[in-house]
């Protein structure tokens, strides 16, 4: 016949009481008329003979202690997890508070007569439940790194084409890709490593980890597009200068709005915009270029108003390089393709050859105007 859980349970007091009915009872009755010394060997073997009754029953007790501090320990363990404490300081506190349950349950069972050891079983203890939380730390991390890794490739997919040509809605469409992005990836995640499915807590947290990682790629991302946007910059400008050729626009007018998207462009890659904040980018740029109204020179500065460090592409001063390199480059190829294109705009050669022109595409700007 099997011993239950709730008979191993209740055999915690009924163990000692055991062992000194059996002893004090058959000792009285076998050894009343006997010598002391006859009596001292007759004890020694009856308490023998109820020893060996009690020690299975006590060690399948143990046993049950055992297997309950360790069912104690996982539900503690999700429970604590899905309150929305981290895995490293859920497993240290289950840890704890389950050993000392552990011991304290062994105290209680522990039989006056003898002094048997619970070593076995408390060391056993302590290894299951190390191996079960290595086991939990290597799902979360196989699980984590997953769903990672499918959000950097989904992201990565998306992202490259919309810093290939960087627009007005570049950064509204980076914001839209990132919500939608971090709850597919938390499709992986909806349930742990249980089965059971993620409270609210746990959501949230799994959820900020997943945006806080999306942050880094695009951030990754777009600051490998700002090292490129010089290249960006020039694309677009002969893009248009084309478009304006095939169509016969006016040139002056082409040139003014190649060389506003253009510094657009430097604008929108000059920092992250994933929070929806304004910031006074464009604003200085075209102050400070287009406009030409530098009231104090903020393009001297490593940051940007309003803008935190962190958010920061390209710092003030980095632009002004990359806008002097831009008209360097730009100027000779306009002049270039304006030669190319003289007959066709009917441009007179004085002015194609542009020979007051060595600073910038403004002062080519001035020049066309004057046909």
């Amino acid at each position: 016949m099997e011993v239950g859980e709730d008979d191993l349970m209740a055999l915690r007091p009924a163990v000692a009481l055991l062992v000194a009915e059996m002893v004090n009872a058959r000792y009285d009755i076998e050894t009343i008329y006997f010598d002391e010394g006859v009596r001292n060997k007759k004890r020694k073997q009856l308490e023998s003979k109820a020893l060996e009754i009690v020690r299975p029953i006590y060690l399948k007790l143990l046993d049950h202690l055992h297997f309950e501090a360790l069912k104690n320990f996982k539900s503690g363990l999700e429970h604590m997890m899905n309150k929305g404490v981290d895995f490293e300081a859920s497993a240290k506190s289950c840890t704890k508070s389950v050993m000392l349950e552990f011991d304290q349950a062994c105290a209680d069972a522990a039989i006056r007569l003898v002094n048997w050891s619970t070593s076995e079983f408390r060391d056993k203890l302590c290894q299951h439940i190390e191996s079960y939380i290595s086991f939990c730390a290597s799902i979360l991390s196989k699980n984590k790194i997953r769903c990672e890794e499918e959000l950097e490739r989904l992201l990565s997919k998306e992202l490259e084409p919309l810093f290939e040509n960087p627009n007005q809605d570049t950064w509204p469409s980076i914001r839209k890709l990132l919500t939608c992005n971090t709850e597919t990836a938390m499709l992986l995640v909806s349930y742990n490593f249980s089965g059971s499915e993620l409270e609210q807590e746990t959501r949230n947290r799994t959820q900020q980890e997943l945006g806080d990682f999306a942050r880094k790629v695009v951030k990754r991302k777009a600051s490998e597009a700002a090292e490129q946007v010089l290249h960006l910059m020039k694309v677009r400008y002969f893009a248009r200068l084309n478009d304006a050729a095939v169509k016969r626009k006016g040139m002056k007018r082409s040139l003014k709005d190649a060389s506003t998207e253009c510094l657009r462009i430097l604008s929108l890659m000059a920092a992250m915009q994933l929070d929806e904040k304004p910031n006074q980018i464009e604003e200085i740029l075209f102050s400070s270029f287009i406009n030409g109204k530098e009231c104090s020179n903020p393009l001297s500065l490593s940051t940007w108003p309003e803008v935190s460090p962190n958010d920061i592409l390209i710092t003030p001063m980095r632009c002004n390089s990359l806008w002097e390199l831009f008209q360097a480059d730009a100027l000779q190829a306009t002049k270039d393709f304006l030669q190319s294109k003289g007959v066709m705009y009917g441009l007179k050669q004085a002015i194609i050859s542009a020979a007051s022109l060595t600073v910038s595409i403004a002062a080519l700007l001035v020049s066309i105007a004057a046909l």
